[in-house]
């Protein structure tokens, strides 16, 4: 095993392993970039030269997080798993990994004479949608709340709604900057640095980012990548700043719409905490629900 804390330097083996077996949501060069931070270090743990774990090191507290899934095939990652948590806790106090029941259940079996696996502190639930089936005209009875929202939303105020600009950079910071000060828990906060990362770089690695003005005021910005080795869509980015009833349905349709225009088969709109974040998404009729769970192991 080896470590590399110099992500952008080692570029060309990143992408060689997320090509090989990126299978995952977050299975992203880009994504792992822009992850850095004054005290979080991103590091790519590499076995055998051909699988890896990504992580990232918390200076301050010296704990270590997994923040996406093995880069191995599914007969390898129970193995990996326990090969980098065994270096981690040589190191550091706690490890904490975001696992999906079947996984978690194996991995702790396998951990469990040497250490701790601690109750899950955070559930995510993330809506899969199957672009296939989605209606761009939004009709029938389970869209007509949505449609009221929106009929409202357009016929208040000027919109305009288009895909990313460099020109746009400013402005999309300061939706970003917007979003950050309505929110009030420190784990929202931590992503607004990574959210500027992606703006500074153009939103390199996204396959789509979408803008939209109300009243000429740039609030919401929508952006993600292809899922590797899939046709899936992940919606990495989802934010506005909560000015105006009716634009986030505005910009979760208009997401599903251009999604499907451009050829995706499905879209995941990532981990949902809170309820009312989940009742929001399950609102655009998700095909299933995906759940996992956020954990921390530490020595016994």
């Amino acid at each position: 095993m080896r470590v590399i804390d110099n992500i952008f330097g080692n570029r060309e083996l990143v992408e060689k392993i997320i090509s090989d077996y990126g299978y995952s949501s977050d299975h992203n060069f880009w994504y792992f970039n822009n992850m850095k931070g004054d005290s979080v270090v991103p590091k790519f743990f590499v076995f055998d030269e051909k699988y890896a774990v990504f992580a990232l090191h918390y200076l301050d507290d010296n704990d270590f997080e997994i923040i996406s899934d093995v880069l191995a095939p599914p007969e390898e990652r129970v193995s990996v798993l326990s090969q980098f948590v065994d270096h981690a806790l040589s190191e550091s106090g706690k490890v904490f990994l975001t696992l999906d029941k079947s996984l978690k259940r194996d991995f702790v079996r396998k951990i469990d004479s040497k250490y701790l696996a601690h109750k899950p502190t955070r559930v995510f639930d993330s809506p899969i949608y199957d672009l296939k089936k989605f209606d761009p005209s939004i009709c029938g009875g389970q869209w007509k709340k949505v449609r009221n929202h929106l009929n409202q939303f357009f016929r208040n105020h000027k919109v305009e709604v288009r895909d990313f600009d460099s020109k746009d950079k400013e402005a999309v910071k300061f939706v970003v900057m917007g979003w950050g000060k309505s929110r009030k828990s420190s784990v929202a906060k931590s992503w607004i640095p990574v959210f500027l990362n992606f703006v500074e770089n153009d939103f390199k690695g996204c396959d789509m980012a979408r803008v939209i003005y109300v009243d000429d005021e740039p609030c919401s910005v929508t952006a993600g990548w292809r899922i590797p080795n899939s046709n899936g869509y992940y919606s990495a980015i989802g934010i506005h700043n909560y000015k105006y009833n009716g634009l986030g349905e505005a910009a979760y349709v208009d997401d599903l719409t251009q999604l499907k225009l451009r050829g995706f088969d499905f879209v995941d709109f990532g981990g949902s905490e809170r309820k009312n974040l989940l009742d929001f998404k399950l609102k655009f009729a998700p095909e299933r629900v995906v759940r996992q769970y956020l954990f921390g192991v530490s020595k016994r």
